[in-house]
C-alpha cells in the first residue's frame, strides 16, 4: 500500500499496477488477503427476510465486490448506498451458516469457524425490488443487535421518491429489530427467540411487551389497559381500542388499532372520559375496555365570559331540542319531506352519555 487517507486508499495490486478504492472497500479487500481474525459472533444460521413479499428464507445470497465474494447490501446510485460484507477464506453462492469477524471500524466480514454462537441468528432484511414511493428503515429495538452492514436502495432523483434500508444483523436470543415506516401501520418486529426468527406485527409486539413491562410504557406516557396511574386524572387522554373493519382490497374483516375517545380523564370506576372538557361542558364516554390510554396535556379551561356564552348556547340548544320534539310529535310531521324529517328527528335527540369498549 502506498498511502492511506480518511476516505481512499492507494496501493499496488499483485501485478504491480497502482489501484485506488474507497477506504471501506480497501479494508474489506485487505482483510480478504489476510488471515481471518477471531470471531466476534460465532457460527450461526443465516436467514433472509424479503421486505416486499414478507417471507423468510434460509440462507443469504452472495455477490461480488472489489473484495471478492461478498454479501452486497444496497446498490450504487445517487441517493443509494452500497456496502459489501466480504467472505474471508471461503467462497459459496449462498451462506447457510457462518461466523462474523471484525475487519475494521464498524466493518465486518464472514468467516468459517468451529466456534458456535449459542442460538445465534444472522438475518438480512432485504428489499428485493425498487422501493418505489416507499421509505423504510430498519432499527434495533431490544437487546444488543449487531449491525453488520447497512446499504440503501433508492428511487427518484437522488432517492427523493423512495429509499429502503438493506441491512444485515447478528442477533443473540432476546435481540429484536424493527422494520417499517415510523408511526405508520405495517411495521414488523423480528426477534430471536431461542435461535428462531419470529416475525410479529409491531402493534401486537408492543401490546405483548407492554404487558410484561408496563412501567416502561407508563413512564413514556402510553399506559396499557389496567395500568393507567391515578395522577393522570384531570389530564387529556386518548383511548386506543382494537376495532374490526372490512378491508375492501383483501375482502375480509381485519382488526386494527384506532383512536376512539379523546378527552379529560375524570373517573376511574367506571373509566370515564369527558369529551367536552375544553368547552367547559360534560359529554362523558364510559370505556369498558381498551388496549392503550395515551397521556396528553392538561386541558385549558374557558374563562368566565366564555363559560357564560357556552351556558347560554346550551340553554338555546336544549330549547331547540324540545321544539324539535314537539314538531316530531305533531300529526302533520309525516307530511314533511324525507330530508327535512330526518334533520328534525336528529335535532330532537339530545347528546347522550357514550359507552365504548364493550
Amino acid at each position: 500500500m502506498a498511502a492511506t487517507a480518511a476516505e481512499f486508499a492507494l496501493f499496488l495490486d499483485e501485478a504491480g499496477e497502482p489501484r485506488s478504492m474507497a477506504w471501506r472497500e480497501w479494508e474489506a479487500f485487505d482483510a480478504v488477503r489476510s488471515a481471518a481474525p477471531a470471531p466476534v459472533f460465532g457460527r450461526a444460521i443465516c436467514f433472509t427476510y424479503d421486505i416486499w413479499r414478507r417471507e423468510i428464507a434460509p440462507g443469504i445470497e452472495v455477490g461480488m465486490s472489489a473484495a471478492g465474494p461478498s454479501v452486497v447490501l444496497g446498490e450504487v446510485g445517487r441517493g443509494a448506498i452500497e456496502i459489501a460484507v466480504p467472505l474471508i477464506g471461503f467462497a459459496v453462492e449462498r451462506i447457510t451458516a457462518a461466523a462474523v469477524v471484525a475487519i475494521g471500524e464498524k466493518l465486518y466480514g464472514f468467516a468459517e469457524s468451529a466456534a458456535v454462537e449459542p442460538e445465534g441468528v444472522i438475518l438480512r432484511v432485504w428489499p428485493s425490488s425498487d422501493p418505489g414511493r416507499t421509505f423504510l428503515a430498519t432499527e434495533p429495538l431490544r437487546g444488543n443487535p449487531i449491525l453488520l452492514g447497512r446499504g440503501e436502495r433508492a428511487s427518484g432523483a437522488a432517492g427523493r421518491v423512495g429509499r429502503v434500508d438493506d441491512t444485515l444483523w447478528a442477533l443473540r436470543p432476546g435481540d429484536a429489530v424493527k422494520i417499517g415506516i415510523p408511526y405508520a401501520e405495517g411495521r414488523r418486529v423480528f426477534e430471536n427467540r431461542g435461535g428462531k426468527i419470529v416475525a410479529t406485527p409491531w402493534e401486537d409486539w408492543e401490546v405483548t411487551d407492554a404487558a410484561a413491562n408496563p412501567k416502561v410504557y407508563v413512564a413514556e406516557g402510553k399506559a396499557p389497559w389496567g395500568h393507567v396511574p391515578a395522577e393522570w386524572v384531570g389530564r387529556m387522554v386518548t383511548v386506543i381500542e382494537r376495532v374490526r373493519e372490512y378491508d375492501d382490497r383483501a375482502r375480509e374483516y381485519r382488526d386494527r388499532l384506532a383512536k376512539t375517545v379523546e378527552g379529560e380523564l375524570v373517573l376511574f370506576a367506571p373509566f370515564t372520559v369527558n369529551r367536552a372538557a375544553e368547552f367547559g361542558d360534560r359529554l362523558d364516554a364510559v370505556v369498558a375496555r381498551a388496549v392503550w390510554v395515551v397521556r396528553g396535556y392538561e386541558p385549558e379551561r374557558l374563562g368566565e365570559a366564555e363559560l357564560a356564552d357556552r351556558a347560554d348556547a346550551k340553554v338555546k340548544a336544549e330549547a331547540l331540542v324540545r321544539e324539535a320534539a314537539v314538531i316530531v310529535a305533531a300529526p302533520h310531521f309525516t307530511c314533511f319531506a324525507d330530508a327535512l324529517r330526518e334533520k328534525i328527528e336528529r335535532a330532537a335527540k339530545p347528546a347522550k352519555r357514550r359507552s365504548v369498549g364493550q
